[in-house]
Protein backbone atom coordinates (compact mmCIF):
# COMPACT_ATOMS: atom_id res chain seq x y z
CA UNK A 1 0.00 0.00 0.00
CA UNK A 2 1.00 3.49 -0.84
CA UNK A 3 1.45 5.66 1.85
CA UNK A 4 -0.22 9.71 1.48
CA UNK A 5 0.85 12.98 3.11
CA UNK A 6 -2.57 14.46 4.82
CA UNK A 7 -2.65 18.17 5.08
CA UNK A 8 -1.90 17.99 9.01
CA UNK A 9 0.90 15.58 8.49
CA UNK A 10 4.59 17.01 9.06
CA UNK A 11 6.73 16.65 5.93
CA UNK A 12 9.14 13.91 5.66
CA UNK A 13 12.65 14.75 4.60
CA UNK A 14 15.42 12.41 3.52
CA UNK A 15 17.96 12.05 6.04
CA UNK A 16 21.38 14.08 5.24
CA UNK A 17 24.76 12.49 4.71
CA UNK A 18 27.67 14.45 5.14
CA UNK A 19 29.86 12.40 3.08
CA UNK A 20 27.24 12.73 0.20
CA UNK A 21 27.74 16.69 0.53
CA UNK A 22 31.05 16.95 0.71
CA UNK A 23 31.17 14.49 -2.37
CA UNK A 24 28.75 16.58 -4.04
CA UNK A 25 30.84 20.03 -3.15
CA UNK A 26 34.00 18.00 -4.35
CA UNK A 27 32.57 17.23 -7.65
CA UNK A 28 31.31 20.60 -8.19
CA UNK A 29 34.69 22.07 -7.66
CA UNK A 30 36.24 19.86 -9.78
CA UNK A 31 33.93 20.05 -12.82
CA UNK A 32 34.37 23.96 -12.81
CA UNK A 33 38.84 23.29 -13.28
CA UNK A 34 39.50 23.89 -17.37
CA UNK A 35 39.77 20.51 -18.79
CA UNK A 36 43.27 20.88 -19.22
CA UNK A 37 43.96 21.10 -14.75
CA UNK A 38 41.44 17.99 -14.58
CA UNK A 39 43.47 15.88 -17.20
CA UNK A 40 46.84 16.94 -15.68
CA UNK A 41 45.56 16.06 -11.86
CA UNK A 42 44.35 12.73 -12.74
CA UNK A 43 47.65 11.80 -14.98
CA UNK A 44 49.55 13.08 -11.82
CA UNK A 45 46.96 10.95 -8.98
CA UNK A 46 47.45 7.73 -11.52
CA UNK A 47 51.26 7.61 -11.39
CA UNK A 48 51.54 9.39 -8.18
CA UNK A 49 49.81 6.65 -6.26
CA UNK A 50 51.12 3.72 -8.25
CA UNK A 51 54.95 5.12 -7.07
CA UNK A 52 53.74 5.34 -3.81
CA UNK A 53 52.07 1.78 -3.28
CA UNK A 54 55.65 0.81 -5.27
CA UNK A 55 57.50 2.46 -2.24
CA UNK A 56 55.49 0.97 0.48
CA UNK A 57 55.45 -2.22 -0.84
CA UNK A 58 59.41 -2.13 -1.09
CA UNK A 59 59.49 -1.02 2.28
CA UNK A 60 56.96 -3.49 3.71
CA UNK A 61 59.14 -6.37 1.68
CA UNK A 62 62.37 -5.45 2.97
CA UNK A 63 60.98 -4.89 6.40
CA UNK A 64 59.77 -8.50 6.58
CA UNK A 65 63.02 -10.02 4.79
CA UNK A 66 65.43 -8.45 7.22
CA UNK A 67 63.20 -9.60 10.54
CA UNK A 68 63.04 -12.94 9.23
CA UNK A 69 66.51 -12.87 8.61
CA UNK A 70 67.57 -11.93 12.55
CA UNK A 71 65.04 -14.53 13.24
CA UNK A 72 66.72 -17.31 11.54
CA UNK A 73 70.12 -16.23 12.69
CA UNK A 74 68.87 -16.14 16.17
CA UNK A 75 67.53 -19.28 16.42
CA UNK A 76 70.50 -21.40 14.59
CA UNK A 77 72.90 -19.75 16.94
CA UNK A 78 70.29 -20.96 19.88
CA UNK A 79 70.08 -24.40 18.82
CA UNK A 80 73.67 -24.73 18.13
CA UNK A 81 74.23 -23.23 21.47
CA UNK A 82 71.91 -25.82 23.06
CA UNK A 83 74.61 -28.25 22.17
CA UNK A 84 77.73 -26.04 23.39
CA UNK A 85 78.40 -25.56 27.45
CA UNK A 86 75.83 -23.01 27.38
CA UNK A 87 73.27 -25.73 27.67
CA UNK A 88 74.43 -26.63 31.12
CA UNK A 89 73.48 -24.29 33.72
CA UNK A 90 76.29 -24.90 35.80
CA UNK A 91 78.64 -23.89 32.89
CA UNK A 92 76.22 -20.86 31.78
CA UNK A 93 77.50 -19.34 35.28
CA UNK A 94 80.59 -19.04 34.71
CA UNK A 95 80.64 -17.59 30.94
CA UNK A 96 81.92 -13.69 31.40
CA UNK A 97 79.50 -11.19 30.78
CA UNK A 98 82.02 -9.28 28.61
CA UNK A 99 81.71 -12.54 26.32
CA UNK A 100 77.89 -11.61 25.53
CA UNK A 101 78.40 -8.14 25.53
CA UNK A 102 81.14 -8.81 22.76
CA UNK A 103 78.17 -10.70 21.30
CA UNK A 104 75.23 -8.55 21.77
CA UNK A 105 73.27 -10.63 23.04
CA UNK A 106 71.60 -11.74 26.25
CA UNK A 107 71.26 -15.37 26.88
CA UNK A 108 69.45 -17.13 30.14
CA UNK A 109 68.27 -20.88 30.59
CA UNK A 110 64.75 -20.87 31.90
CA UNK A 111 63.57 -23.70 33.71
CA UNK A 112 59.75 -24.93 33.60
CA UNK A 113 58.94 -24.01 37.59
CA UNK A 114 59.31 -20.42 36.03
CA UNK A 115 62.96 -19.89 37.52
CA UNK A 116 65.80 -18.70 35.07
CA UNK A 117 69.56 -18.92 35.28
CA UNK A 118 71.47 -16.08 33.55
CA UNK A 119 75.76 -15.24 33.81
CA UNK A 120 75.06 -11.81 35.60
CA UNK A 121 71.83 -12.50 36.57
CA UNK A 122 68.80 -10.01 35.63
CA UNK A 123 71.56 -7.45 34.37
CA UNK A 124 72.07 -10.22 31.35
CA UNK A 125 69.25 -11.89 31.26
CA UNK A 126 66.64 -10.99 28.46
CA UNK A 127 62.93 -10.80 28.62
CA UNK A 128 61.36 -13.69 29.84
CA UNK A 129 57.35 -14.40 29.86
CA UNK A 130 55.11 -16.89 29.28
CA UNK A 131 56.23 -17.40 25.04
CA UNK A 132 59.80 -18.42 26.78
CA UNK A 133 58.19 -20.45 30.04
CA UNK A 134 55.78 -22.81 27.51
CA UNK A 135 59.03 -23.61 25.62
CA UNK A 136 60.56 -24.83 28.59
CA UNK A 137 57.58 -27.05 29.90
CA UNK A 138 57.62 -28.40 26.51
CA UNK A 139 53.77 -27.10 25.60
CA UNK A 140 55.99 -24.84 22.06
CA UNK A 141 58.64 -26.30 20.17
CA UNK A 142 60.18 -22.54 20.11
CA UNK A 143 59.29 -19.04 20.46
CA UNK A 144 60.09 -15.75 18.32
CA UNK A 145 58.79 -12.18 19.75
CA UNK A 146 59.44 -8.94 20.23
CA UNK A 147 59.25 -7.97 24.12
CA UNK A 148 60.92 -4.64 25.98
CA UNK A 149 63.43 -4.24 28.84
CA UNK A 150 64.60 -1.57 29.94
CA UNK A 151 63.63 1.05 27.60
CA UNK A 152 65.11 -1.02 25.03
CA UNK A 153 63.39 -3.37 22.60
CA UNK A 154 64.58 -7.27 21.88
CA UNK A 155 64.35 -9.75 19.82
CA UNK A 156 63.90 -12.70 22.14
CA UNK A 157 63.67 -16.46 20.63
CA UNK A 158 63.42 -19.66 23.09
CA UNK A 159 64.64 -23.32 21.96
CA UNK A 160 64.10 -26.76 24.32
CA UNK A 161 67.28 -27.24 25.73
CA UNK A 162 66.62 -30.47 27.59
CA UNK A 163 63.62 -31.63 30.41
CA UNK A 164 62.18 -29.46 31.70
CA UNK A 165 64.71 -26.29 30.18
CA UNK A 166 64.92 -23.89 27.40
CA UNK A 167 67.59 -22.11 25.79
CA UNK A 168 66.62 -17.90 25.63
CA UNK A 169 68.61 -15.72 23.24
CA UNK A 170 67.91 -11.78 22.88
CA UNK A 171 69.24 -9.48 20.75
CA UNK A 172 68.57 -5.63 20.74
CA UNK A 173 66.38 -4.73 17.56
CA UNK A 174 68.28 -0.86 17.28
CA UNK A 175 70.50 -1.72 13.96
CA UNK A 176 67.36 -3.33 12.44
CA UNK A 177 65.01 -0.38 13.86
CA UNK A 178 68.04 2.27 12.38
CA UNK A 179 67.91 0.10 8.74
CA UNK A 180 64.10 -0.15 8.67
CA UNK A 181 63.92 4.12 9.70
CA UNK A 182 66.30 4.95 7.17
CA UNK A 183 64.67 2.64 4.81
CA UNK A 184 61.52 4.38 5.25
CA UNK A 185 62.50 8.24 4.77
CA UNK A 186 63.82 7.05 1.65
CA UNK A 187 60.61 5.07 0.49
CA UNK A 188 58.84 8.96 1.47
CA UNK A 189 61.30 10.83 -0.25
CA UNK A 190 60.78 8.76 -3.48
CA UNK A 191 57.20 8.96 -3.15
CA UNK A 192 56.58 12.41 -2.92
CA UNK A 193 59.50 12.50 -5.49
CA UNK A 194 57.09 10.32 -7.56
CA UNK A 195 54.07 12.59 -7.08
CA UNK A 196 56.20 15.61 -7.96
CA UNK A 197 57.35 14.03 -11.01
CA UNK A 198 53.99 12.70 -12.52
CA UNK A 199 52.28 15.47 -11.39
CA UNK A 200 54.73 17.41 -14.31
CA UNK A 201 54.45 15.14 -16.59
CA UNK A 202 50.88 15.24 -16.29
CA UNK A 203 50.83 18.71 -16.65
CA UNK A 204 52.91 18.63 -19.77
CA UNK A 205 50.71 15.99 -21.33
CA UNK A 206 48.02 17.63 -20.87
CA UNK A 207 49.07 21.02 -22.05
CA UNK A 208 50.60 19.51 -25.36
CA UNK A 209 47.65 16.54 -25.67
CA UNK A 210 44.82 19.33 -25.28
CA UNK A 211 46.35 22.13 -27.28
CA UNK A 212 45.02 21.47 -30.42
CA UNK A 213 41.46 20.95 -28.54
CA UNK A 214 41.60 24.36 -27.32
CA UNK A 215 42.62 25.60 -30.97
CA UNK A 216 39.47 24.29 -32.14
CA UNK A 217 37.33 25.73 -28.87
CA UNK A 218 38.97 29.04 -29.68
CA UNK A 219 38.21 29.06 -33.30
CA UNK A 220 34.11 27.53 -32.78
CA UNK A 221 34.04 30.35 -30.08
CA UNK A 222 35.38 33.14 -32.71
CA UNK A 223 32.82 31.74 -35.68
CA UNK A 224 29.84 32.50 -32.76
CA UNK A 225 30.77 35.69 -31.94
CA UNK A 226 31.92 36.92 -35.16
CA UNK A 227 30.41 34.75 -37.57
CA UNK A 228 33.74 34.59 -40.15
CA UNK A 229 34.93 31.13 -41.01
CA UNK A 230 38.58 31.23 -41.05
CA UNK A 231 40.58 28.42 -41.89
CA UNK A 232 42.50 26.43 -39.46
CA UNK A 233 46.09 24.89 -39.65
CA UNK A 234 46.16 21.41 -39.92
CA UNK A 235 49.53 20.14 -38.03
CA UNK A 236 51.01 16.48 -39.02
CA UNK A 237 49.40 13.24 -40.71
Amino acid sequence: PCLRRGPGDAAVTAPAYPGRAMLARYRERIGRLPLRRRVAALAAIGVGLAVLLTAMAAYATVRVQLTQSVDDNLLDRARAAVSSPLGDPSTLSRIPSDALLAADLRVALLGADNVARSPEGTRSAPPLGEQELAVARGQDDQSVRTAPLDGESYRVVAVPAGRGLALVLGQPTETVDRVLGTLGWVSLVAGLGGIALAAWAGASIARTGLRPVERLTAAAEHVAETGQLDPIDVEGE
